[in-house]
C-alpha cells in the first residue's frame, strides 16, 4: 500500500552482544565461581596491585559511589543583554565582536567598519546572482 513502510515495527532491537556477555559471565570455572563473581577479584586486584591502579579504583568508586557529578558554570555578562539594543548595534556585534561603542573607543569607526565587513557579502551576492540570476528572490 502506498505511505505504508514494508516493515512497519523497524528493524528488531539487537541483543546479540548483551546475551553473549552474560552467557560468557555465567561460565563456571574449577572451583565453582562464576566469570561474573571472579570480575571484583581482579578488578580489586587490579587496584592494589596492576599497572592501572587509578582507573580501577575510579571504576570500583564509581560502581559503589556514582559518577561524580560534573557542573558546568555559565558567567552571564551584563553587556551581552540585547534587549535595549538597536538593530543595528547587534548586527554589529555579530560582524565585528564588539559593540560600536566598544569600537569607538578604541578609535576605530564602527559605520566604517561595518561597511567593510559587508563587501565579502556584497561579492557572494554577485556570484550567485551571475549564477542563478538576478531575478531570484533570495539576498545574502
Amino acid at each position: 500500500m502506498p505511505g505504508e513502510s514494508g516493515n512497519p515495527k523497524g528493524r528488531p532491537p539487537s541483543k546479540g552482544l548483551v546475551n553473549a556477555l552474560r552467557e560468557a559471565v555465567s561460565q563456571v570455572d574449577k572451583t565453582g565461581r562464576s566469570v561474573e563473581q571472579l570480575l571484583p577479584d581482579v578488578l580489586i586486584f587490579e587496584a592494589i596491585k596492576g599497572k592501572h591502579r587509578l582507573a580501577a579504583i575510579n571504576s570500583i568508586y564509581d560502581r559503589l559511589e556514582g559518577k561524580p557529578r560534573t557542573s558546568i558554570e555559565v558567567k552571564s555578562q551584563s553587556d551581552l543583554d540585547i534587549s535595549n539594543r538597536s538593530s543595528e548595534e547587534v548586527e554589529c556585534a555579530l560582524a565585528l565582536g564588539c559593540w560600536p561603542e566598544d569600537l569607538k573607543a578604541m578609535g576605530h569607526d564602527p559605520a566604517e567598519l561595518m561597511e567593510r565587513a559587508k563587501e565579502p557579502l556584497r561579492q557572494l551576492q554577485e556570484i550567485r546572482d551571475s549564477i542563478c540570476g538576478e531575478d531570484d528572490d533570495y539576498d545574502l
